[in-house]
């Protein structure tokens, strides 16, 4: 019977510190907050091709450069495949609560994403601004190379359900006009 009663107590101060353990970790993770960041993309291919071939495959798809003529973004536009640009672009999507009116709006995301891509993945000229029409709204956007003659859009203001994830003209109600 005395084995029963020790493994009876050994059971409570079990349920006891495990309870002072929640209590700790209640305790600290209010002071100390854990952070974990997820982890860019690395190893990915990088291609790349002249500015004009960039320019002349938007062109053809009847977007309208808004640079000046004989503007030279880069000599090279560098970009990446699809699938790359899946695990990339959720790294290029801004919290929603920067948006104002006035101040900061959707043409400061596309911005934002446009200087994210070239800073942390090296992909400088394959990630454009794009503006354009959301459900007969003007609005811009992202706009990436993901291959020599096809490019995709996504949004990179947070406040939206697809924001972070790549997508075809013409899909969600985008509908791209011009770029830079």
């Amino acid at each position: 019977m005395c084995l029963i009663v020790e493994h009876a107590h050994t059971l409570q101060k079990v349920a006891t510190l495990e309870f002072e353990l929640a209590a700790l970790k209640i305790e600290h993770a209010q002071t100390l907050p854990i952070i974990i960041e997820p982890v860019f993309p690395t190893g990915f291919p990088i291609y790349d091709m002249e500015w004009g071939e960039s320019v002349t495959v938007l062109s053809d798809a009847n977007l309208v450069c808004m640079l000046k003529d004989g503007f030279k973004e880069d000599y090279k536009v560098y970009y990446t495949d699809e699938d790359s640009w899946r695990l990339i672009v959720p790294f290029l999507v801004s919290p929603a609560d920067a948006y104002v009116n006035e101040g900061c709006d959707c043409g400061d995301y596309a911005k934002i994403a446009t200087g994210r891509a070239a800073l942390l993945a090296k992909l400088s000229g394959g990630c454009k601004e794009a503006w354009g029409m959301l459900d007969g709204e003007p609005h811009a956007f992202g706009l990436v190379f993901i291959s020599r003659v096809k490019y995709k859009l996504f949004e990179p203001n947070a406040g939206f359900p697809w924001a972070g994830e790549l997508f075809n003209d013409g899909e969600h109600g985008y509908k791209v006009k011009y770029w830079k």
